[in-house]
């Protein structure tokens, strides 16, 4: 699964995803779990995600180190 990091293009699709975002938390309204269940289950992807999204910059920014080396020797 892709995830976005530009935070421009984050702010870009939420905009245009704000009807689907409200029919989901009406969803999440009905359903049949516990405010503590739920939120253990946004929690848990919470960080999954969190975690994907910090390996994006630091890879980014070890390519650069990494060719920036290799130009100087």
């Amino acid at each position: 699964m892709h995830i976005e990091t530009d935070i421009e293009r984050v702010r870009k699709l939420a905009e245009t995803k704000e009807d689907q975002n409200w029919r989901f938390r009406t969803f999440l309204k009905g359903v049949d779990l516990s405010v503590k269940e739920l939120d253990s289950i946004a929690h848990r992807h919470y960080k999954d995600i969190a975690r994907q999204i910090a390996v994006v910059p630091a890879r980014t920014a070890a390519r650069k180190s990494h060719r920036s080396f290799r130009r100087r020797m």
